[in-house]
């Protein structure tokens, strides 16, 4: 795969919730999506591991080892339209909901897809001031690993 910019990408939410934790790609593939169609940007996303440290008396150092995994959060930022589906989508039936299993798809302009669950910890809207555009900023909780198609 070749480098490339995010022009073209494509980001999805599905209209339900998973039913179970996602172990392979196959767990995303029946769900139905809706495509967030102003999406202006994606924040980053990706595992991180907590540090767990400890002091060793003996060479007088503290050593590190990995922890458990966190996926963190990532912004999506839209151009706010309150009749887009996707939008509707998050403002009302994800937006509040106990669920951490909702499923994200982001497609790549090269093929490449990736596929993650996430719970909905926000949803703010930015008037700006006369010269930008209104926005809606979703902030997710990635609860699952990324899963690459």
């Amino acid at each position: 795969m070749a480098e490339s910019t995010g022009a073209k990408t494509r980001v999805y939410l599905g209209k339900t919730a998973l039913t179970s934790a996602p172990d392979a790609v196959s767990d995303f593939t029946s769900a139905t999506y809706t495509e967030l169609a102003s999406l202006m940007t994606i924040g980053q996303y990706g595992d991180n591991v907590s540090d767990v440290s400890y002091n060793l008396l003996r060479n007088g150092r503290t050593s590190h080892i990995a922890g458990l995994k966190d996926g963190g959060t990532v912004d999506l930022v839209l151009a706010y339209n309150a009749s887009d589906e996707g939008q509707v989508l998050i403002s009302g039936t994800i937006y509040g909901s106990a669920s951490n299993l909702w499923p994200i798809k982001i497609e790549f302009a090269d093929g490449e897809v990736n596929y993650m669950t996430f719970a909905m910890l926000s949803n703010k809207i930015d008037v700006g001031d006369g010269s930008s555009i209104k926005t809606l900023t979703a902030t997710l909780g990635i609860s699952s690993e990324v899963f690459v198609d």
